[in-house]
């Protein structure tokens, strides 16, 4: 099956599509370079043990070409041809089945996340949430608001030798999870890690799928992330 394909099979089930080898090891080592080198801030969502990584946005590729950073604006051009490419083919791939994979006209990214997450004890990493919920549920759920993300892409670029048990930082999913199952603990929640291996694309729907991002264990770990979100184009 083509990729396409394959994405399109994953996101009409509410699962996780997984594609290795999008950024060679070059590549990433040049990305993470550039990445760590920035001025990253906290979010204020770490004063309620929520979240604990560090990011940073990215309005577009050009930016960071001005900024004298070619490996973040390579990564983020990626980011939104991917994003182009998904929008544009998603909806008309042929896997046999004629069930669209949203109900919504999709828009591209309008800027990337980096987001950088520190190994050592007392690491919290990212708790259980959906990048974005229904607005009747914010206040019920009390993490994230309604938004106009619809399909959530995730590019990491860490070490070669990341090892998922001994350094943690792993994606945690909780495919089919009930609307109302916020943490993934309820009778019959199964869970999907996904390992953050360098140069590895994710992509789900980010208004279905309930994650989380497990703690980085290792003292001197730092698990590095892009993320771009395809938008509601009606929104």
């Amino acid at each position: 099956a083509t990729h396409a394909a394959l994405l399109r099979r994953e996101l009409n089930s509410g699962g996780v599509a997984v594609l290795d080898g999008v950024l060679n090891a070059v590549q990433v080592k040049a990305l993470r370079s550039e990445a760590l080198n920035l001025k990253l801030a906290a979010t204020p969502q770490l004063r309620d043990q929520v979240r604990d990584d560090r990011i940073a946005w990215l309005a577009a590729p050009d930016e960071c070409d001005t900024k004298g950073l070619p490996a973040l604006g390579d990564a983020a051009r990626l980011l939104f041809g991917f994003a182009h490419a998904l929008q544009e083919r998603i909806n008309s791939v042929d896997d046999g089945s004629s069930a669209p994979v949203l109900n919504v006209c999709l828009a591209p990214p309008k800027h990337v996340m980096l987001a950088a997450y520190h190994g050592g004890d007392g690491s919290i990493g990212y708790v259980a949430h959906r990048d974005n919920i229904p607005k009747a549920r914010t206040k019920e759920v009390g993490i994230g608001v309604e938004n106009d993300r619809q399909v959530t892409i995730l590019l990491y670029a860490n070490e070669g030798d990341w090892d998922a048990e001994k350094d943690g930082g792993c994606l945690r999913c909780y495919p089919g999870a009930d609307e109302a199952d916020d943490e993934g603990d309820q009778p019959g929640s199964i869970s999907q890690d996904v390992a953050p291996r360098a140069g590895r694309l994710v992509i789900f729907r980010s208004r279905d799928l309930l994650h989380r991002v497990l703690p980085v264990k290792s003292n001197g770990r730092i698990r590095v992330a892009l993320s771009a979100w395809l938008l509601d184009g009606g929104a």
